[in-house]
């Protein structure tokens, strides 16, 4: 399992308060970027009670929809959350409107093609999947219509549907044989597994083009939107319904277990604009890794107002992993009514004469077992996305509404320990000003918790890889007394540094010098044209002698800074400093052994960054044997001038450089000490 998961954020800054509020917010699935986001695969098989019962509970939405037509025409939307999915006749709540209902129940079920209908669904050889049972829907749609409107027109209710529908209710004519063909075809071809889905999905799409046809033609039609989803819509969006009906609404909150996917970056990242979170999950022997949230776990009543208070507590959330299939897991609509209990489970089991269903065999036999079963099922589909997705490496925490209602927004931003929250890391375009204001609260963060162990890091495209990769940001350290600490920056010294005090904004930017750094090879083989062809010391790994140098710390907050001092102070270009990162993001010098000198010493001395003046010797290519000769004879043939600036560098070099062609030149009787 992961140690760490990544969660990607287009901003924590803003209105939102996400960083400052340590907040995981938990999303609808119509709010996610995929569509099928909590698809779930029905079918449905079963026998004549549990079908009769489905077509019963249709008549029971139906009617609520319709009477919410009938009172409110298309003065204002059809409210489809309040239709009774999760209900049952036993919910109605006067006695009236049962009888109204029963007396929808008797007209519908006393159509004679109907109950042979039902007979027909309950015979199918193969489970029926969500385009079979729509085509269904929409043949019995205009007789359950009819129903309903006669129950109340009898009761002298104004009904809609007008001769227009009495005219097509006519020629809608119901066929329960259309049943044993569709057996027919399945059985002479098994070679053709989905050969029923493919045909009714076929059939779905002729309906869908008609139906654009006709709104098409008649433009003034799509205003009417109640009109059109009582007359034409229902049997889909019943369907719908029937999903809430078999898992209800859940919200989720996505993770990764990788970083380095550029399109993740781009997706969710605010095209690399944003961050990404690095949460440390913790581990749970034998169990998935989980992250604490405060999250609402009851109700609380109060004395002193009617509102109740929501009471949290700091719960585990696993990461469930997701998994890529090919296709969604299929789920038995009849097998899994696990939202429901009690009397309305006995509803949909039963004909009411003491008769019940075969569907109904696991629930009366092992409820326990069959729940958990329900549950697993649940957290599988949950949990499956098509295999277009497999780049995320997604891990989600869910958050399902079992008793509290998670509706409200603010219900679902769930607060998480700031010591989970392991670091940050930048994107590629993430704005300096996002930078430092994330930083800035950080800072007040690990101040409060005496925290330092806190990790930022910036996101860059990686060559090698073909993938974006992190480098550590080893320089700014949080500290209990100060978040962003000052980044530890040394400037080795051997030369001029360390007795020229001409430049005197230079030695006001460093501390004193120390004079244990590390050691390494120098000579004097420079022919320097500021002082007139003086040779001046330079690390030369070819003709130099191993020397101990020395070092000073930078008060500067940045090395960019740092490196411009000594660039000014040397008058040279950036290409010509030397450097070492301790985080290894830079390493710039012409000698790679001296590198592994500087950066070991560098790590010894807890030391940030290392720069030094990298200028190359003027004698490359010569025998170390006849190095001393040729340097003196070149000392030999400066002007006077230019042997008086020799002579001054070096007698005045440190004592801790020693090497040949200093003892050479200091014992000429002409290189007399300036």
């Amino acid at each position: 399992m992961p140690e760490h998961f990544y969660r990607f954020r287009s901003t924590v800054l803003g209105k939102h308060q996400e960083l400052e509020n340590q907040e995981v917010f938990f999303s609808t699935l119509e709010s996610l970027n995929d569509p099928m986001e909590g698809f779930i695969d029905l079918f449905w098989s079963g026998d004549e009670i549990i079908w009769k019962n489905l077509l019963r509970h249709y008549l029971l939405c139906l009617d609520r929809a319709c009477i919410q037509f009938m009172l409110l025409g298309e003065t204002a939307a059809i409210d489809l959350a309040s239709i009774p999915v999760l209900e049952t006749e036993n919910d109605l709540p006067t006695l009236e409107y049962k009888d109204v209902y029963k007396r929808i129940c008797d007209a519908f079920f006393g159509i004679p093609a109907v109950p042979e209908y039902v007979k027909g669904l309950s015979s199918r050889a193969r489970p029926i999947r969500r385009d079979e049972l729509r085509f269904h829907l929409r043949i019995l749609h205009y007789h359950a219509l009819d129903a309903i409107f006669s129950a109340y027109k009898d009761r002298g209710v104004t009904t809609p549907g007008g001769p227009a529908f009495r005219e097509l209710l006519q020629r809608i004519s119901l066929r329960p044989e259309v049943l044993d063909a569709t057996n027919n075809l399945e059985a002479r071809h098994p070679e053709v597994p989905d050969g029923a889905d493919r045909f009714y999905a076929a059939l779905a799409g002729v309906h869908q083009q008609q139906a654009l046809i006709i709104k098409y033609n008649n433009p003034a039609s799509r205003a009417n939107q109640n009109s059109n989803l009582i007359f034409d819509r229902f049997p889909d969006r019943y369907l719908k319904l029937l999903e809430r009906m078999v898992y209800g609404d859940w919200y989720m909150a996505c993770f990764s277990d990788s970083c380095s996917n550029s399109s993740m970056w781009g997706h969710y990242a605010n095209n690399h604009r944003g961050v990404c979170l690095k949460f440390a999950a913790a581990p749970e022997a034998e169990r998935e890794p989980f992250l604490p949230l405060n999250t609402v776990t009851g109700l609380r009543g109060s004395k002193t107002s009617s509102k109740s208070e929501f009471i949290y507590t700091y719960a585990h959330h696993p990461f469930h992993k997701v998994s890529y299939q090919g296709t969604y897991p299929p789920i038995d609509f009849f097998r899994s009514l696990g939202r429901l209990r009690g009397v309305a489970l006995s509803w949909w089991y039963s004909d009411g004469h003491g008769n019940n269903s075969s569907c109904a065999a696991n629930v009366q036999g092992d409820m326990t077992k069959w729940r958990e079963k329900y549950w697993t099922e649940f957290l599988v589909n949950q949990t499956t996305k098509l295999e277009d997705w497999s780049y995320e490496r997604e891990y989600r925490l869910v958050l399902n509404p079992l008793f509290i209602d998670f509706a409200d927004p603010l219900t679902r931003k769930l607060k998480y320990r700031f010591s989970d929250l392991k670091g940050i890391i930048f994107g590629i375009n993430t704005p300096e000003e996002d930078k430092l204001a994330i930083m800035g609260v950080v800072e007040e963060k690990c101040r409060k918790e005496n925290r330092e162990d806190f990790e930022f890091h910036q996101a860059y495209y990686a060559k090698h890889s073909g993938s974006i990769e992190t480098t550590a940001f080893t320089l700014i350290k949080m500290s209990k007394d100060r978040a962003a600490a000052m980044p530890k920056i040394a400037i080795l010294g051997w030369g001029s540094l360390l007795w020229d005090k001409a430049e005197v904004e230079f030695d006001q930017q460093h501390a004193e010098w120390k004079f244990d750094g590390p050691a390494l090879k120098l000579e004097f083989s420079r022919k320097s044209s500021s002082r007139l062809d003086a040779l001046t010391l330079v690390i030369d790994p070819l003709h130099g002698e191993e020397c101990q140098v020395a070092y000073t710390l930078s008060k500067r907050r940045s090395p960019e800074e740092a490196i411009a001092d000594l660039c000014a102070r040397e008058k040279t270009k950036g290409k010509y400093i030397g450097c070492v990162f301790a985080d290894g993001s830079r390493r710039q010098g012409r000698d790679g052994h001296s590198l592994d000198v500087i950066s070991q010493w560098a790590k010894d001395q807890a030391i940030d960054v290392v720069l030094w003046t990298d200028l190359g010797s003027s004698f490359e290519g010569l025998a170390k044997a006849d190095f001393v000769k040729a340097a003196i004879d070149h000392v030999q043939q400066l002007t006077p001038e230019g042997k008086v600036k020799a002579a001054e560098y070096v007698w005045r070099a440190p004592e801790f450089i020693v090497t040949p062609l200093r003892n050479a030149l200091q014992a000429e009787p002409w290189f007399t000490e300036p």
